[in-house]
């Protein structure tokens, strides 16, 4: 079976057409996955919502049997441009008016005819990627015309990748788990932990309550006593993470003879990723080039689900965990926190250590959430809600507030004689 998805009224022989205006959702596709040869949409994907964009193509990738095929047409920003300034340059007063805005922001004769992404060759094909679609080509379209016949139309098709045998997960015996972690903890992550550590065979040792690098140390001396454990697997009570995670993390140690090594996870209240990148032992700024590389030099990361080799950790000077004022004796500014002064060590013992963006979990946070502008759902962290109150679409929508006539009291006057 072939899908036309955001057929309109059109009909291409050999498609099911698929769009609102034969009542069907492009968004939900009720067939069993591994089902369908083909999906076919073209100027489709521009119209979904952004934030939801990546889980419907990745619903109808699921749709697709294995090597079946998906084509998609979207308009190209980068033809747009250069057919716009082509147009401008002629300046021909004979010559239509060239329809940028209606190429970018769709043509709004109605509520779906608005796009809500832009795209490049680049882009589709990263989306490609991302989704499971393989041997990506360039198509042109050979039915009747549609907008994928548009000179600004970009047209990549791919198929789904076929499914691989997974293979099960070996057993880490010679690895060792330590937590630190607060007396009451997220259950989703402790769920988490339980089902990789099991799927591993790796024992866990944890420390209890808010002296984070005495719990730290101590549970790592323990490990150091044992002569067959080779790797501690230092675990945070709030990273998400799978089996495949921790041995991709050991392959990347073993083979290239590192100390310590941890996977990508974003930060809290921050723009930049858990780690402080460095060339030849001096911190700078992490950048894009990093993120092509198997690992790239830190000088500090966090302990997330971070490896560490006991053979070095056993010759570091104690104490390992320390935490420091500032010069002026204040826990602000240039203070060392309890991790940064393992890894300031680390760095002083000439450790190999480094980030793997191969590799990226998940850091739990807690959100609240809201109706966005177009009532879908959209989230806030409980730090800005704390910080700045609630977003901006919900404080507009209830602007009327602030300008409502106030509920006068009543006066004594309007009170039944008996209280007044």
């Amino acid at each position: 079976m072939k899908l036309d998805l955001g057929s309109g009224r059109s009909q291409i022989d050999g498609y099911t057409p698929w769009d609102w205006s034969n009542h069907h959702d492009v968004s939900v596709l009720p067939f069993e996955d591994d089902s369908l040869d083909e999906i076919r949409a073209s100027h489709v994907l521009e119209h979904i919502e952004r934030p939801y964009l990546l889980d419907v193509v990745r619903h109808w990738v699921a749709k697709l049997k294995p090597n079946g095929i998906l084509r998609i047409a979207v308009p190209d920003l980068d033809r747009i441009f250069e057919l716009g300034q082509a147009h401008a340059d002629r300046n021909d007063p004979n010559e239509k008016p060239f329809p940028l805005e209606a190429y970018i922001m769709g043509g709004q004769v109605d509520s779906f005819d608005q796009h809500h992404t832009l795209w490049t060759d680049e882009k589709l094909r990263q989306l490609f990627a991302e989704v499971g679609i393989i041997d990506v080509q360039p198509w042109k379209n050979s039915e009747p015309s549609d907008c994928s016949d548009l000179p600004v139309s970009l047209n990549l098709a791919g198929r789904k990748a076929p499914l691989v045998a997974e293979l099960p997960p070996p057993k880490f015996a010679d690895v060792r788990g330590v937590m630190t972690m607060p007396r009451l903890a997220w259950t989703d992550t402790m769920f988490c932990c339980l089902k990789v550590t099991r799927q591993l065979g790796i024992e866990v040792t944890n420390s209890s309550g808010v002296f984070y690098g005495q719990g730290m140390q101590r549970i790592l001396q323990q490990a150091c006593q044992s002569p067959d454990i080779k790797w501690a697997l230092a675990i945070d009570y709030d990273s998400l993470f799978d089996w495949k995670d921790v041995v991709a993390l050991r392959e990347i140690a073993e083979h290239d003879g590192l100390d310590a090594i941890a996977p990508l996870q974003a930060g809290r209240e921050r723009i930049s990723p858990l780690c402080v990148a460095a060339t030849d032992g001096v911190s700078r700024r992490i950048n894009h080039e990093d993120l092509t590389k198997r690992w790239f030099e830190v000088t500090s990361m966090h302990f997330g689900c971070t490896l560490i080799r006991l053979d070095s950790l056993r010759k570091l000077p104690l104490p390992w965990f320390v935490a420091t004022p500032n010069a002026q004796g204040e826990w602000s500014g240039d203070k060392v926190d309890d991790d940064i002064h393992f890894w300031k060590q680390a760095c002083a013992a000439r450790w190999k250590i480094g980030v793997t963006p191969k590799v990226t979990i998940g850091h739990i946070e807690t959100v609240a959430t809201w109706c966005g502008p177009n009532l879908q759902s959209l989230h806030q962290s409980t730090h800005s809600y704390l910080r700045d109150g609630k977003p901006w679409y919900v404080k507009n929508r209830e602007s009327w507030r602030d300008v409502s006539p106030k509920i006068a009291s009543p006066s004594s006057s309007d009170l039944p004689s008996e209280q007044a």
